[in-house]
């Protein structure tokens, strides 16, 4: 099949082709950014759930010496504080003492991931590989290498990182124990207490937002899609005189459409950045002290942020310029009468020769000011008020 005669590349044709330098540029420009918001939004939700330790929403931080330092320095500060006190005045550990706490620390931490990677539907945990190595002493002790292996886990549209569950299932109990008062009840870590279900509504009603948000970028995806298939059709009618008020529809509804694309691309944008800044916040807040931390994705970030920008020049470029820069009623206006004028209301007039009825063109000199009409007029009207009344005659 020849590309000639393919009927969309015929449409793309005649659509270019009465299009002037400043109009061609325009439609392509307005045509890439659709393209890349939809792009954007395919990256942020589906991609993201493709690649989900490549594209994070934040990162958050397990290393077991920081971990290990802030949990044997929590330890042994209440060790000293409650228990030792009174045997060796408040001094500090003795050796045993540190040695037996050490390696209880050591077999809490020994196992721990690098760090949790939470990703917009689920999670991905990375650590380094472990491998024995022969000791002189003629045992095997096992060492970290400098190989990773990454699991993830996919748990939908509404997951957000608990990380206090996060760090039960790690089996760091002991930090829940020192840094929010958990207990244990029938061998489960739990807390009843106001600040842990403050924490728990917290979790839903982010969760939940979250969700909405995922719902809005797809949302976004489909009006921006109906964008793009407008554009040509758009600028295939906008110089034709008989369809004028069809491109005017056209023109206003996708301009209103970008406008609400916009103002939903702004919310989205920064409610994400405020969950994701308000969990950096807790998390710096709650267990900084113990070694951990958290980070955003920077490259789901940087999407994110390409995706705000581009809804901005998008936004720009249609509602701004057609409705704050442009006046297209006036435009259209004058390029209907020009068409009528020159085309249906040549002044002509009859002549005597008889029943053949010739019809000679009439040379008409006007001079005067230039008169302005109402859209609302007719064509006849408005040509009336144009021409002096001499062209009227047949």
């Amino acid at each position: 099949m020849r590309l000639n005669n393919f009927a969309p590349w015929r449409f793309l044709t005649v659509t270019l082709f009465h299009l002037d330098a400043f109009d061609t540029m325009m439609l392509w420009v307005r045509f890439g950014l659709s393209l890349s918001i939809i792009i954007f939004v395919l990256v942020l939700t589906a991609f993201s759930a493709i690649y989900p330790d490549k594209l994070f929403l934040g990162r958050f931080d397990t290393s077991s010496v920081d971990i290990f330092q802030g949990l044997f320095d929590k330890l042994s500060s209440s060790v000293v504080d409650d228990w030792y006190t009174g045997l060796n005045n408040g001094l500090g550990l003795t050796t045993s003492e540190v040695l037996v706490l050490t390696k209880y620390l050591e077999s809490q931490v020994h196992d721990l991931p690098k760090y949790v990677k939470t990703s917009v539907y689920g999670w991905c945990t990375t650590k380094y590989a472990e491998e024995e190595v022969w000791q002189q002493d003629g045992t095997w002790k096992q060492i970290h290498n400098s190989t990773t292996e990454t699991s993830c886990r996919f748990e939908g549209a509404h997951y957000l990182m608990n990380y206090r569950d996060l760090l039960n299932e790690l089996g760091l109990g002991l930090v829940l124990s020192f840094a929010y008062g958990y207990k244990y009840k029938s061998g489960q870590l739990i807390d009843d207490t106001p600040e842990g279900k403050s924490f728990e509504k917290y979790i839903i009603t982010f969760s939940w937002r979250k969700y909405q948000l995922l719902s809005v970028l797809y949302a976004i995806g489909v009006m921006e899609l109906a964008i793009l298939v407008g554009i040509f059709p758009y600028y295939n009618l906008k110089y034709n005189p008989l369809r004028q008020r069809m491109s005017r529809i056209l023109l206003h509804s996708l301009s209103v459409l970008k406008l609400l694309i916009f103002a939903l691309a702004v919310v989205t944008v920064v409610c994400f950045t405020i969950i994701t800044l308000s969990m950096r916040y807790k998390i710096s807040i709650e267990l900084d002290s113990y070694g951990f931390s958290y980070h955003l994705g920077g490259a789901w970030f940087t999407f994110l942020w390409l995706f705000a920008f581009s809804n901005i020049a998008s936004c720009l470029l249609w509602s701004g310029y057609e409705w704050c820069i442009t006046n297209p009623s006036i435009l259209h206006d004058s390029e209907e009468t020009t068409f009528m004028l020159g085309v249906h209301m040549i002044p002509m007039q009859k002549s005597s020769a008889g029943s053949r009825k010739n019809i000679n063109i009439e040379e008409t000199s006007y001079e005067g000011n230039l008169i302005r009409t109402n859209s609302s007029d007719t064509v006849y009207s408005r040509a009336e008020a144009i021409l002096p009344s001499s062209a009227f005659h047949f």
